[in-house]
């Protein structure tokens, strides 16, 4: 009776009625991830061929960063990049990138590294089920102010 408790292995669709993740909350925290980097990926793709060769993807947090990586090079997708913990480390985007995909950025920080900043959609899973994927803004940012270098230490966000 605990392995569902313990172990996602009951269908996605469940979490939306049952309140298994009052117990675990990480239970969901895998449902979408597809989805979801097929939204990035139908962004970049629709962006300019010049503008998508300069375009980093940046995440909020690990487990966006963590599906873009996963799930992201079938769909012709750049590697993530993401001041999430310990992703921090790993390093900022290349040099020449100038603009980002920002899944799950804050806005008001995008706007000062970024001159151009506009929400280009929101994600939703399509099952009701609440986590942390649930609702996410992404926005496109263009026009990166200063170099990676100096925008990087920003990014950080150790929580």
């Amino acid at each position: 009776m605990t392995l569902p408790i313990a172990l996602p292995v009951l269908p996605a669709r469940l979490l939306a009625t049952v309140p298994l993740q009052k117990i675990n909350y990480d239970l969901a925290e895998t449902i979408g991830w597809s989805r979801q980097v097929d939204l990035v990926a139908h962004l970049y793709h629709a962006l300019p061929p010049g503008q998508r060769a300069t375009t980093a993807i940046l995440a909020g947090n690990y487990g966006e960063a963590g599906a873009i990586d996963r799930y992201g090079p079938a769909a012709g997708l750049p590697p993530a990049f993401s001041g999430s913990n310990s992703l921090w480390f790993w390093g900022p985007p290349p040099a020449r990138d100038s603009s980002a995909i920002a899944v799950n950025m804050d806005p008001a920080l995008l706007r000062r590294l970024f001159r151009h900043v506009r929400q280009v959609a929101v994600f939703r899973n399509g099952l009701g089920v609440s986590d942390d994927e649930q609702g996410v803004v992404i926005d496109e940012a263009t026009g990166l102010r200063v170099p990676w270098r100096t925008a990087w230490p920003s990014l950080r966000d150790f929580s």
